[in-house]
């Protein structure tokens, strides 16, 4: 009896995906429209006992947008970055993402670093 492994079925369907989006014409076709942005939000804390490297890594997340978005963007498409300051605060935090994916409809949810 010839069985199939989880890899070789993996491989399978990645190939029907591709083959079947080349075959329409129309694979990610979201990606081809450079005028919607990838929205990335998060929240930082950019006041707060944390405040110095949220700010710090805030504008390393403006400047990475910027040189991003000069080169065109990711998969043609600009990067648009949403964040929320958190006020050091961790109580704020579910909201902060409840609203990043409810009310902005952000793309990705990410979360800084934090060291202690």
């Amino acid at each position: 009896m010839n069985t199939t492994t989880r890899r070789e079925l993996g491989r399978l369907a990645i190939a029907a995906a591709i083959g079947g989006a080349g075959a329409s014409g129309a694979a990610f076709p979201s990606f081809a429209q450079g005028s919607n942005p990838i929205r990335i939000g998060y929240s930082m804390s950019l006041s707060g006992g944390l405040a110095g490297n949220g700010r710090a890594t805030q504008l390393a997340h403006q400047i990475w947008a910027a040189e991003v978005n000069a080169r065109g963007g990711i998969l043609g498409r600009p990067v648009q970055i949403v964040f929320y300051d958190d006020q050091t605060n961790g109580g704020q935090v579910p909201g902060i993402y409840t609203k990043l994916l409810d009310v902005d409809k952000v793309d990705i949810v990410t979360s800084p670093m934090r060291r202690p």
